[in-house]
């Protein structure tokens, strides 16, 4: 394709994209009309419906405001009000809303409107139960209109919310299409004038300077300046002419270096046995020769897992240290084909081989023995083909590294064989010749690890079933502690269990309960210690060490070697042992001796030895002191004439029947009170014929008397087992015992009436009775009664067999046996399930009782009848009181045969409800504080509740459920105000509740009045149980009302009382029985000209008579010494 076309096609591509990025311009401006459109109409549409919103609010509104307060500008708005809902209809009609729900809506108001309408034919609606009715049917439809009308305007929302969004994209997509068409104009300029620099000018000039250095002799390449233009033709005739001239040059040169590379190479191989300086002298002749940059030889490690760099020409960091070889990698094709491969460009800048990027990279296997030993790499900063001549050079260079290497392996074989057989001979003359088994053993392990070139090793010795440490080398000594195994754990104990030497080249592949433990090891070798087929111990070596320090894996011929040092340390350690043992034996046998002695003679026996002759040969310190002899007077005396013949205790009788059974022989004698037990032991020669018997004497006094003592307690022990037996079988309770793992082991007839199951069913089953959720407690007390612990009346829960659940009283404590020890546990139970039901009801009975006690003594704490009544209706409806939500409390007028409501508690709305309990958690008002501040503080009679309730009479011979209440004594629920024939119509449309109580108030056996309940804000149903709760409540609250009214009777009649004392014109005056002044008639304050202040309290025979004791002849003093009442005139002194 020639220059002109190029720049064509070029400009083409650019036009045919210019207009596309305008035609996609033009295609976001309509989106963004169109959106604009939708969200002005959608926005108009949400507006129109919060106008058809609130003109049905207004419509509603003006019904229930007629309902309520008949004033009849209400009616005059209807109409008006309902023309503008028709109106609102129809303007939302023209706008892009939701068509079914709007009609929808329109057939819900026209049932709204039929509602209203049929109100409205009620000239007098407040009041009315049927309009009630009607306007609780009106709320509920208002309510269902209000909702169709919100979700058409969330649906408007979403609908504004996704073309906001879609604007908001369609804004950033315009940013994106104007950055591209810049960046395109201005990529496209640049890119344009490139490409004419790129067909024209710098051809031209590459072309210039080429035959330049041709017409200089300089032979320049032009294969790499192939073109298809103009140019590229008169490139391609200098190209031919050249290429004939560079390919005999070429051959030249290749045949000459090949001579010089071989002679030098075969000349390195020859002149030293070191494989350092051999391979690495190999690499620098290769690079110098080669002209290359870099030359590496890598060999592979014994694990044949990775290849280790051994020499280069140049540093080690253009080279890897170490290549894992992988399955799948050039490393692993190597070593499987043995064939070169030569990696250019991308592949060679990858190489695994190079740290750093490469042009070119030739890798040349190494092969010893028909196996892959290693690589030659050659790399080379530029990429270079290496042709096929120099492929092939490399390998001819490459087999001679492994014939150097082979040199190199049987020269360090000869020189290590030698010098093992060195060290072991060595070895066995110390083995030989050290007796001390500690040294023997930290000797082997420091020679071992030398020879065979290991980081560390472990001398293990078998004690019963485990591995112990006896000597180490190389570990370190704060790691051993923790490293004793037994029989079959880890690789020494596997070795100890099969007595088979082991060769572990990677540990760490192997599972983790057989590695090495603590130690981070890598490579092991591991051999039994054999006597015979006897394993003593185990030999251990870890991590064999390269020249250079790297760590490698141990090798066939090191586990060989490990086996021979294992023999001869076997031998050596049996030789130590041995040696240790006879010692240890000849030390034993004096301390035994030594030991035997002092046993003779201090063990509280008689100890006599006789011959046949019934000589006595030996006797003890005790024989001695117990017949008050000395041992001269007895050793070589006869038995039967020192001391059978006196009737005492003798050893003849025992010891003839020993010389003629031969047999070990027991008799009892005794002598007196004493008893004594002798026993004949004979001592036979190498024939089997008895020459001495030894007899011992033990004084069994107190064993025979303690013989007796225990028969007779055996006796008592069988009557009380028998008894106690008798107990457990017939008791109400269940007694169970177990084993220390739960099973039940006796189960007596109690418990198979408690729990339902029988004796076998139970045993030997853990715990049947025990429900599932229990199981981890039950454990938790079996745990605790293992340690000795008593578990007393705990209560808790069992299950019988029907699956029941009843509560029981379970005490657990431990048995032991005879030596103490815990061998099970006795669980003693009884079922309480009628107990704790009784205690609950109790609880309950008593919590109620506190409670009306505690009101009952707070209203008995006041007799002002408004604080009375203020108080029992917070009593009912505080949360720590009755718990009503709202109470009303109506009196009885006798006059009117009415019941007439006096005073309301409780919250007018849901809000004011909630604020109201909101601020008694807040504050922590207890019942007691709130009826105190009632006691004391001022009256308010402000509430809503309040106004409501004075307003509110009931005829008592109406047929609703206060008056019946009322005339037939009993409290009454009204579950369903809608439903229940008694419901009361006044109270319903005044206050709302769809559900209540009434309960009469009785005092003196007549009805003075009503408490009026009901939970209308929480809807918690009222139980027969809360009735009960309300009606000895209300028993209480008639005898505090009844007493108020009597205190208010008594204080009216003491006022008349006070009024007539003060207006008797004689001078009256009462005191206390030692003459203080309680009280005076205004006469007397005027007499004396006193204020009563200053005259009550004071004694009268101060004030009257001015004496400092009572006056003898005044009446009044006569009338306190006689009890006795006295008329006189007399004459005060």
């Amino acid at each position: 394709m020639n220059i002109r076309v190029k720049l064509f096609i070029f400009i083409l591509i650019f036009v045919v994209i210019v207009s596309f990025f305008g035609a996609g311009s033009v295609y976001v401006m309509n989106r963004i009309t169109d959106s604009l459109d939708l969200l002005r109409s959608t926005t108009e549409a949400d507006k129109l419906q919060k106008e058809l919103k609130r003109s049905i609010l207004q419509y509603a509104n003006n019904i229930k405001d007629w309902v309520f307060t008949e004033d009849k500008k209400y009616l005059r708005d209807y109409d008006r009000s309902l023309a503008e809902v028709y109106k609102a209809f129809g303007n939302l009609r023209d706008y892009p809303v939701e068509k079914e729900r709007l009609d929808e809506i329109g057939k819900k108001f026209q049932e709204l409107k039929s509602i209203a309408e049929d109100i409205l034919t009620y000239e007098k609606p407040t009041g009315n139960v049927d309009v009630f009715f009607l306007i609780n049917d009106f709320d509920d439809k208002e309510m269902e209109v209000l909702s169709k009308i919100e979700e058409i305007g969330t649906r408007s929302l979403r609908r504004l919310n996704s073309v906001i969004a879609e604007a908001e994209n369609i804004k950033a997509k315009i940013t994106v299409y104007i950055s591209i068409i810049l960046v395109f104009t201005i990529f496209s300029v640049i890119f344009l004038g490139l490409i004419i620099t790129q067909s024209i000018d710098k051809p031209f000039k590459e072309l210039i300077s080429i035959t330049e250095k041709i017409s200089g002799d300089a032979m320049e390449d032009l294969s790499s300046f192939r073109r298809t233009d103009e140019f590229g033709v008169l490139a391609e005739h200098f190209s031919r002419v050249l290429e004939r001239l560079k390919e005999s040059e070429k051959e030249l040169k290749r045949r000459l270096k090949e001579r010089e590379i071989l002679y030098e190479i075969t000349k390195v191989a020859s002149s030293t046995l070191q494989m350092e300086n051999s391979i690495y002298l190999i690499a620098q002749s290769i690079a110098d020769k080669f002209g290359v940059d870099h030359v590496a030889i890598y060999l592979l490690s014994p694990e044949r897992n990775k290849l280790t760099l051994k020499a280069t020409n140049r540093s080690h960091d253009v080279f890897r240290e170490n290549i894992p070889v992988g399955d799948a990698d050039i490393c692993s094709k190597i070593s499987k084909t043995h064939e070169t491969v030569q990696m250019k460009g991308d592949e060679a800048e990858g190489s695994q081989f190079t740290t750093k990027p490469m042009g070119t990279v030739v890798v040349v296997p190494i092969v010893k023995d028909e196996q892959c030993a290693g690589v030659l790499v050659v790399a080379n900063k530029e990429e270079r083909y290496f042709e096929e001549h120099e492929l092939h050079l490399f390998d001819i260079i490459s087999h001679t590294i492994s014939t150097v290497l082979s040199n190199i392996e049987l020269y360090s074989s000869t020189i290590n064989q030698l010098h093992k057989i060195t060290l072991f001979y060595n070895l066995s003359s110390t083995l030989t010749t050290v007796l001390d088994l500690q040294a023997l053993l930290e000797k082997v392990a420091r020679e071992v690890t030398h020879l065979i070139n290991a980081t560390g090793c472990i001398i293990r010795l078998k004690e019963g079933d485990e591995l112990v440490i006896k000597a180490y080398y190389g570990v370190p000594a704060e790691t051993i502690e923790g490293m004793n195994l037994k029989v079959g754990e880890g690789i020494a104990g596997k070795v100890a269990q099969f007595g088979n030497p082991l060769l572990v080249e990677d540990v760490t592949a192997m599972p983790k309960d057989t590695r090495v433990p603590i130690l981070p090891v890598k490579t092991v070798v591991c051999v039994p210690l054999k006597l015979g087929e006897s394993i003593i111990g185990t030999l251990g070596l870890y991590d064999k060490k390269t020249p250079e320090g790297e760590i490698t894996t141990f090798s066939h011929e090191d586990l060989l070697t490990t086996e021979g040092f294992a023999s001869i340390i076997a031998l050596a350690i049996e030789k130590a042992r041995l040696f240790e043992l006879q010692v240890k034996k000849e030390k034993e046998a004096r301390e035994a001796k030594k030991r035997l002695d002092i046993l003779f003679d201090s063990v509280q026996s008689g100890i006599v030895t006789l011959d046949r002759d019934y000589r006595i040969l030996s006797v003890n310190r005790y024989v001695e002191e117990f017949l008050g002899m000395k041992m001269d007077e007895l050793v070589g005396y006869s038995a039967v004439e020192l001391l059978h013949e006196k009737g005492g205790f003798c050893p003849h009788c025992v010891a003839k029947l020993t010389f003629e059974t031969g047999d070990i022989n027991v008799i009892t004698q005794n002598k007196g009170a004493n008893y004594a037990e002798l026993s004949s032991y004979p001592v036979k020669d190498e024939s089997g014929e008895v020459t001495e018997a030894v007899v011992l004497i033990q004084d069994i006094t107190d064993r025979v008397l303690y013989q007796e003592e225990i028969l007779s307690l055996y006796k008592e022990v069988a009557q009380t087992k028998d008894y106690l037996e008798s107990i457990i079988e017939n008791s109400a309770d269940a007694i169970i015992t177990t084993d220390l793992e739960g099973i039940v082991t006796s189960w007596n007839k109690g418990a198979e009436r408690i729990y339902g199951f029988t004796e076998e069913e139970a045993k030997g089953k853990f715990l049947p009775f025990v429900p599932d959720f229990l199981y981890e407690t039950e454990r938790q007390y079996i745990e605790r009664i293992k340690k000795g612990e008593t578990i007393k009346d705990i209560e808790t829960v069992r299950k019988t067999k029907d699956g029941r659940i009843i509560e029981v009283s379970l005490t657990l404590s431990p048995i032991k046996d005879a030596t103490g020890e815990i061998i099970g546990i006795s669980g003693i139970s009884r079922d309480i399930s009628e107990k704790k039901k009784v205690e609950k009801e109790l609880i309950r009975r008593n919590q109620e009782l506190s409670r009306l006690f505690f009101i009952s003594s707070a209203m008995r704490g006041t007799l002002e009848l408004e604080r009375l009544l203020r108080m029992v209706l917070t009593a009912v409806t505080m949360s720590d009181g009755l718990g009503f939500n709202r109470a009303i409390l109506f009196l009885m007028d006798e006059n009117r045969k009415t019941l007439r409501g006096v005073m309301g508690v409780g919250p007018a709305s849901p809000d004011e409800a909630w604020q109201v309990w909101e601020q008694l958690s807040l504050e922590k008002k207890t019942l007691p504080e709130i009826l105190r501040e009632i006691e004391t503080g001022p009256l308010r009679k402000d509430s809503f509740l309040d106004r409501l309730s004075t307003g509110i009479e009931i005829d008592i011979d109406s047929n609703t459920a206060m008056s019946v209440a009322a005339r037939e004594r009993r409290g009454i629920i009204v579950s369903d105000a809608k439903k229940d024939p008694l419901s009361d119509p006044i109270i319903i449309q005044q206050l709302g509740s769809d559900a209540y109580a009434v309960v009469p108030l009785i005092a003196r056996d007549k009805v003075i009045g009503a408490i009026w309940v009901d939970n209308y804000f929480n809807r918690k149903p009222i139980t027969e149980e809360d009735m009960r709760f309300l009606s000895g409540f209300a028993d209480q609250v008639a005898s505090a009302i009844e007493s108020a009214r009597l205190f208010e009777k008594v204080k009216l009649a003491e006022a008349e009382l006070e009024n007539i004392f003060q207006s008797i014109t004689d001078l009256l005056y009462i005191t206390t029985e030692d003459y203080t002044i309680r009280n005076v008639n205004k006469a007397v304050t005027d007499v004396l000209g006193k204020p009563r202040e200053e005259i009550i309290g004071k004694k009268c025979y101060e004030v009257f008579h001015g004496m400092d004791r009572p006056y003898e002849k005044c009446p009044h003093h006569k009338t306190v010494q006689n009890k006795k009442a006295y008329i006189e005139e007399f004459e005060d002194p």
